[in-house]
């Protein structure tokens, strides 16, 4: 009996064993197979190795585990390992399910870069993944698509029809959602709707479909993200405060340092960095305590995290985190304290550090009486010694030019002058193009005693286009630029080839023409009017980084020009927002030069130029390494 016993356990176990080797694999959560069969590739972390889920990563990617989960969203702050979190999953979909996946990128370029470079490394430095696809360059494995047994993954641009719609799949990825193409159109050249629109029409016939859209958002006006979060359940991650443990988020508004302007959050200047630096806190929503990084384990690793839903009613998941989950804080806020008004380096802190979008709304038009009442240091047409740049905008009208000179230096802007030139601007041979010319290629005396000649001026060519590129082209010192009404998320556009109208046929000629981001150039030209001085550098006599200098001499009309535009958003009969800027006065020429001259200064990359080649500008009309009197403490970035 005992020996029947015996024997009747040993066969179950043997038999179990057996059993055990001819079931399928536990199917483990995204997470879950990632700490098991995930490394880190040498090109997308200085720690390559195992990959280890953070706290706040477990339900982001096991979202997809969810029942009935089709749609997920990451709003997120740049440098929050997203995309780390998109190769999980895309690595989970490979080894258990079956099908097509469709990644796509905004661009083409885009995607072939992130399959050479992210996705075949992960596969290269996975063992579970390498047995399952085929090597590079083999059959069924090219840059743009990777094909296995029961299933294939696309990498694919937003730009055209043909790859968006080519393949109909039941798992998408779309990555960096906010940049790619709205509207996508087929190798004609033809519009064949919207991108996302047509990639979901693509899946209706799959029960099992899932889409990621994850992004870091770009503006509230224009932002897909943004829009695809709003109608989530809107999930945040929450800590606890190290003095009374109550869990809250980090937002941005409960965030104080020393001078803090509640109503706006206004960024305060100071001389002592330090001191400025270190009085940033968190102060707890419960206790009202302040804490610091330094009171928290913010190893992203050791960070304690729970997800709450400030939608709870949304349809589907989403999830927002920004960089104070991972990165040191006093390094953020001197990031924010860089962008001074410059609010074209504040929406950059909203999108990439925050995860936030930027909305226009709070764009302030620029009181002109305080322009006009500001103290002058200097006389009109002379260039002040901190000047050590020359650059012009010209505006083009019907009956003459107008143009705006201003000396830049590293940090600041000195408006020097302002002219108008009457005639036909039609006429080539216009006596308006000849008083231009001489205009702009006379010297200009320097505090100094030195002289300065312009080195660019950026002229309208909307405008009287053909005569204005002829006239360019004689005269390369004039460097034709024309707005671009319709560009919100950049300043400046990749120049092409003018073309001139001959005989009822156009022709390219010899000289570039150069698309202005005009939008985003007034709101960092109002960012910086709006600008104010501390009672400190009132006493010493110093101004804020990028602040703009105006000379005596001016009328009542030059500073209402300037500030003669408002921009209004609204929404259509659609509910769609729109943006558009509203003149308050007739005339505005005044304030396009002066975005011209913003537009010529990237143009010539002089927001790149090193400290170096600016000392030698410096020393040129006399500086040498002196600051000069109207600069400030650095403590705010660069002119653009």
């Amino acid at each position: 009996m005992e020996f029947n016993e015996l024997l009747r356990r040993k066969t179950k176990k043997r038999f179990s064993s057996f059993d055990s080797l001819l079931a399928p694999p536990p199917k483990l959560t995204v997470s879950e197979d990632a700490s098991r069969h995930r490394n880190i590739s040498l090109e997308e972390s200085a720690k390559p190795g195992k990959w280890v889920s953070w706290p706040f990563q477990v339900e982001m990617q096991n979202v997809y585990n969810e029942k009935g989960v089709q749609l997920a969203v990451y709003m997120t702050a740049c440098q929050v390992s997203k995309t780390v979190q998109e190769l999980n999953l895309i690595g989970y979909f490979i080894k258990y399910e079956n099908g097509g996946i469709n990644f796509m990128l905004p661009t083409k370029t885009m995607a072939e870069d992130y399959s050479q470079v992210r996705f075949d490394s992960m596969v290269r430095d996975s063992p579970a993944l390498a047995k399952i696809l085929p090597p590079t360059r083999s059959k069924g494995n090219k840059t743009l698509f990777k094909k296995w047994v029961g299933g294939y993954i696309r990498f694919i641009g937003s730009e055209n029809a043909n790859d968006v719609c080519s393949f109909a799949t039941g798992k998408v990825i779309i990555d960096e959602a906010d940049r790619c193409s709205l509207v996508v159109r087929n190798s004609k050249g033809e519009i064949e709707g919207n991108t996302l629109q047509l990639l979901f029409k693509r899946m209706s016939t799959f029960d099992d479909k899932f889409v990621l859209i994850a992004s870091t958002p770009t503006t509230v006006e224009t932002s897909i993200t943004w829009e695809y979060f709003r109608k989530s359940d809107q999930r945040h991650p929450h800590i606890p405060c190290p003095h009374c443990g109550h869990y809250q988020f980090l937002d941005w508004d409960n965030f104080s340092w020393e001078g803090k302007n509640p109503s706006d959050s206004s960024i305060i200047f100071s001389d002592d960095l330090d001191k400025l630096l270190n009085s940033f806190c968190y102060v707890c929503q419960s206790c009202d305590k302040p804490f610091t990084d330094s009171e928290l384990p913010l190893k992203p690793d050791k960070l304690q995290v729970k997800w709450v839903k400030h939608n709870p009613e949304g349809r589907f998941p989403g999830f927002h985190i920004n960089q104070f989950y991972t990165n040191d804080w006093k390094g953020l806020f001197e990031e924010y304290l860089g962008c001074g008004q410059n609010q074209i380096k504040r929406m950059s802190f909203w999108n990439t550090v925050l995860g936030l979008p930027f909305s226009f709304e709070g764009i302030k038009v620029p009181d002109h009486s305080i322009l006009m009442e500001r103290p002058k240091h200097y006389e009109r047409g002379m260039v002040p010694s901190p000047g050590c740049i020359l650059l012009a905008g010209c505006d083009v009208q019907d009956d003459r030019v107008e143009i705006v000179v201003a000396a830049v230096n590293r940090s600041q802007t000195f408006v020097v002058d302002h002219a108008v030139f009457y005639g036909n601007p039609a006429n080539p041979d216009s006596e308006c193009w000849e008083n231009l010319r001489d205009y702009v290629y006379k010297p200009w005396q320097t505090e100094s005693g030195q002289h300065l000649y312009i080195l660019a001026a950026g002229i309208d060519s909307r405008h009287r286009k053909d005569t204005v590129v002829r006239f360019a082209k004689k005269n390369r010192v004039f460097i034709p630029v024309t707005g671009s009404p319709h560009v919100w998320d950049m300043q400046l556009l990749s120049p092409r080839k003018a073309q001139i109208n001959q005989n009822g046929r156009w022709f390219e000629i010899d000289v570039l023409r150069f698309p202005l981001g005009v939008n985003l150039i007034k709101m960092d030209l109002y960012g910086r009017l709006n600008l104010s001085q501390t009672q400190t550098q009132i006493k010493d006599g110093t101004y804020p980084t990028d602040w703009i200098h105006f000379p005596n001499g001016f009328s009542e009309g030059f500073y209402k020009q300037l500030t003669g535009e408002v921009l209004e958003v609204n929404e259509d009969a659609r509910g769609k927002t729109k943006k558009n800027w509203r003149k308050q006065h007739n005339n505005v020429e005044i304030l396009d030069c002066m975005v011209y001259i913003m537009g010529i200064y990237l143009i010539k990359s002089l927001n790149d130029w090193s400290d170096v080649r600016w000392e030698v500008e410096e020393a040129k009309i006399g500086l040498g390494k002196s600051k000069g009197p109207e600069q400030s403490s650095p403590i705010i970035g660069s002119m653009i």
